[in-house]
């Protein structure tokens, strides 16, 4: 970053990490950095367009993917993640002995040497310097597998939005405009199977479905925003031939691209014409009625893929219930003092 400061940051969680590539920036004569930050929440994200915007204030436009894993309220930062270390123009030496002597990072080389050794890790992925991650392509059927691998693990959980997450994004909006940055929010495409999922991942009135409706009202009160989730031929891909996503949520660089090339108004010839559709704070309730209406579109259309979903929870409700009957009957088993009191 202070090497060359760009023209355009972006900022966002894992999709923007693997997704956005820089050196495909659709914007003619214009340097993208690529800020994404893995697993991380709208604090961090807001630390470090903050910083980003302290050290190269020729920044002209910020880009937020706003991804719904990022505002909730389990979502904390790493123990380890100080702030002041973004006020540093360079590390501390226990910053560097942390990093490269410290027993957690020593064990960190080991495994990864280990993985290398028993070949789990084919190809790394590291940063080439703009912040962008390249996950080598793979085939048709790893991508498929990456979908079924999601169903594997589901389970219904009651979360919520942290309303601290939305004030760390309207202020990180305030910050960049008052320094007269152009800002441009969006919602990235986020595969059909996901938007299925969420209307069954969760106790009776918490299910994400309807948590991502709420956040996409509040942050339309904030910012207009761009959304690429209405129902189309590159959200709803088939799973078995998928050309624009890596697994249900992580987008590929190809579908980066078309996201930003339309944010730019160069819209490309292909893409469907409701791929990309500006909301804002009065069209919001039209924009979530259209995307239902193509959640149930989605449903008539691939009932197999609908009915493997459902399954997929059916599955996962019997073996919470099995669990909890095992472990109300474990807490009810008389133990060595119980049976002594019984003479």
């Amino acid at each position: 970053m202070l090497k060359a400061c760009p023209d355009a940051v972006i900022t966002g969680m894992s999709s923007v990490v693997w997704g956005i590539d820089p050196l495909k920036y659709p914007v003619a004569g214009k340097k993208l950095y690529n800020g994404g930050i893995v697993g991380s929440n709208v604090v961090e994200q807001y630390a470090y367009v903050r910083t980003f915007l302290d050290q190269c204030p020729n920044i002209s436009k910020l880009y937020i993917d706003v991804n719904f894993e990022s505002y909730f309220k389990w979502r904390m930062p790493p123990s380890d993640f100080i702030y002041d270390r973004l006020d540093r123009s360079s590390p501390t030496f226990g910053d560097i002995i942390f990093t490269t002597l410290s027993r957690s990072a020593i064990l960190a080389s080991l495994q990864t040497i280990q993985l290398e050794r028993d070949k789990v890790i084919d190809s790394r992925v590291f940063d080439r310097g703009d912040g962008f991650h390249r996950i080598p392509d793979a085939s048709y059927e790893v991508y498929k597998n990456n979908f079924l691998m999601y169903l594997n693990g589901v389970s219904q959980n009651q979360l919520e939005i942290d309303d601290v997450q939305i004030a760390y994004l309207a202020e990180m909006v305030r910050l960049a405009e008052s320094r007269g940055v152009d800002v441009q929010v969006y919602f990235a495409p986020i595969h059909y199977w996901l938007h299925y999922m969420r209307r069954y991942d969760g106790p009776e009135g918490y299910s994400t479905d309807r948590l991502q409706a709420e956040l996409k009202r509040k942050i339309a009160q904030i910012h207009d925003f761009w959304d690429f989730n209405l129902y189309n031929r590159i959200s709803a891909e088939p799973v078995d031939h998928a050309d624009h996503f890596i697994d249900m949520i992580h987008y590929r660089p190809v579908t980066g691209q078309a996201v930003l090339s339309v944010i730019n108004g160069q819209r490309q010839s292909n893409l469907p014409e409701n791929f990309g559709v500006i909301v804002t704070r009065e069209n919001v309730e039209q924009y979530l009625t259209k995307f239902n209406a193509g959640l149930d579109q989605w449903e008539g259309d691939v009932p197999e893929d609908a009915a493997r979903i459902r399954a997929a929870f059916k599955v996962s409700a019997i073996r919470a219930s099995t669990n909890q009957q095992h472990q109300s009957s474990s807490s009810h088993r008389p133990g060595k003092s119980g049976l002594a009191s019984v003479k």
